[in-house]
């Protein structure tokens, strides 16, 4: 999928690893925000990523929370 620029770098990571792990994702663009949509275990779940973001901890965040949602469901299904 080819993303802009502006929201490239902050998702770079996280996009990366869904990719290793084989998880489906996209991105939308809103008014002000982007939408991350990745399904685990066929269920769709969203991440908002501000289209303005100032901290420089913003990649790390947003895998972090990514992360933790799909560890939380895979441990669900167990």
């Amino acid at each position: 999928m080819k993303l802009d620029r502006q929201i490239k770098s902050v998702v770079e990571l996280t996009t990366n690893k869904l990719d290793e792990m084989g998880i489906t994702w996209h991105i939308d663009r809103t008014s002000r925000h982007f939408k991350l949509l990745y399904y685990v275990n066929q269920k769709a779940f969203t991440q908002i990523i501000s289209a303005t973001s100032s901290d420089g901890r913003t990649a790390l965040n947003i895998k972090g929370d990514v992360m933790r949602t799909i560890r939380k469901e895979m441990e669900n299904t167990k």
